[in-house]
């Protein structure tokens, strides 16, 4: 447990840094600039990216560059954060086991559509983090195939974890079924640390955030799966992580047999999350899970006495906030009109 002291720094940290964000009125001025270096421009000198951004041309800035740099001011918030707590950071270090799961789930993904890892990928990796992480980045990028991607992960946990998928005598390395040991191996760490270093409310607020997380990313695995292809109620069970749900299994089995997406949704309206879906229409899945998030994690880091609680709810908060950003750049640079850029925003 943290001191009574480090707490209330943490939390006075957090809630300060939360004061910074971008505004209603920020994000309409963000969805009418022309060009992404009209984004950046305004982002390095009105908002708290600034010193991310210092120096920045931003006449000159690229895209994926500028989503990177947003990206690298979400982990400069998080180093702030701990650089108030003096223990272990035993639990705070979920971050990073998260950021190197979403590493490795997109380069699987380049060896599942049978292409190496592409310039343009290892220009999107987080090198700012590279003494930080478990593994080599650089030596990750190289790999040309699964099988050399295991050896650069060799000595850690995810080689022992993504070894059974290694396919036999070549081929592709099933996407899905990395993916969802992946998940299961983050959220079970994840629990682990919190049973380690919490007890009383903040075990009890911490659990619901990350069982919220583990549900919602089911529920979006649902979805998909009927939208996109024919699976069998079975079959979307077996992709389905193991949770300590809070749904009841009949309801997950509803889902599985549901004949469409519309049925899935009338399903979870009617659960626990009716409250965050109220007479709401959504339109994109990502959409849905992000705004039950995004309302969940507002209240728990508005009224919380918790540090862990107001860390886990700020880092959600602030990675909505980069999701946001990044659906503006996307938009202007297809030419999308600002109305439809708004559908996508979550504030």
């Amino acid at each position: 447990m943290l001191s009574n002291f480090s707490e209330t720094a943490i939390l006075t940290k957090i809630r300060a840094m939360y004061g910074q964000r971008l505004t209603s009125e920020d994000y309409t001025e963000l969805l009418h600039k022309q060009t992404v270096g009209d984004v950046a421009a305004y982002l390095k000198n009105e908002t708290h990216y600034r010193d991310v951004l210092g120096k920045v041309q931003e006449n000159q800035i690229h895209r994926m560059w500028l989503e990177q740099l947003i990206q690298m001011e979400i982990y400069r918030q998080y180093q702030r954060i701990l650089s108030f707590h003096k223990g272990s950071g035993d639990f705070y270090s979920y971050i990073l086991r998260d950021i190197e799961i979403k590493i490795l789930i997109q380069a699987i993904g380049l060896y599942y559509a049978g292409n190496e890892v592409s310039q343009a990928a290892v220009a999107s990796l987080p090198t700012y983090l590279e003494k930080r992480l478990s593994f080599d980045l650089i030596s990750l990028a190289k790999a040309g195939d699964f099988g050399e991607m295991l050896k650069v992960l060799s000595r850690t946990d995810y080689e022992r974890i993504l070894r059974p998928f290694l396919p036999q005598g070549g081929g592709r390395p099933d996407l899905m079924a990395c993916e969802n040991a992946l998940k299961t191996f983050y959220f079970d760490d994840l629990f682990r640390r919190i049973d380690r270093n919490f007890r009383g409310t903040v075990k009890k607020d911490l659990y619901t955030i990350f069982l919220t997380h583990l549900e919602l990313l089911n529920v979006t695995t649902v979805l998909r799966m009927k939208r996109f292809s024919h699976y069998a109620p079975k079959e979307i069970q077996g992709q389905l992580l193991p949770a300590r749900s809070r749904l009841s299994g009949k309801l997950w089995r509803q889902m599985a047999d549901a004949p469409g997406t519309e049925e899935v949704m009338r399903l979870l309206s009617s659960s626990s999350y009716s409250k965050y879906m109220d007479g709401k229409e959504f339109t994109y899945i990502e959409y849905t899970v992000n705004s039950i998030r995004y309302h969940l994690s507002r209240r728990f880091i508005s009224f919380t006495t918790g540090a862990p609680t107001g860390f886990a709810s700020f880092m959600v908060l602030s990675d909505i906030e980069r999701e946001n950003i990044t659906n503006i750049i996307e938009g202007i640079r297809y030419g999308v009109s600002p109305e439809e850029i708004e559908k996508l925003l979550i504030r």
